[in-house]
């Protein structure tokens, strides 16, 4: 979602909010939006996506604000790196197979 709003909590600002799936779906929205033009004029906002994941808005062809997608979104459109716990050890009794036959386990009648 990309352009001016003027109503709600969100006063005045211009609302830029992309859906990424990283695995599953998520808002991620620029945390630094330009503020909206309050006259009674028209206004053109534009948002310019490159490449290499910088974005740029301008308001009546000024550039407002400029960004990258992987720093300046909440929550990261990059989520944290996992760090490989060297201590972290399988419980005693862990079983790495899929199934497990269970010789107890009797089928049920039809």
């Amino acid at each position: 979602m990309f352009g001016p709003d003027k109503c709600g909590s969100t006063n005045n600002k211009v609302h830029f909010i992309l859906q990424h799936q990283n695995p599953m779906w998520q808002e991620k929205h620029f945390n630094d939006t330009p503020p909206i033009k309050s006259d009674t004029k028209t206004h053109l906002y534009t948002l310019v996506l490159r490449k290499d994941n910088s974005f740029e808005i301008f308001v009546d062809k000024k550039s407002a604000k400029k960004g990258d997608l992987l720093t300046h979104m909440i929550p990261s459109a990059n989520p944290a790196a996992e760090i490989d716990d060297a201590s972290d050890k399988k419980p005693e009794g862990w079983v790495d197979e899929a199934k497990i036959d269970e010789a107890a386990s009797v089928k049920p009648e039809a």
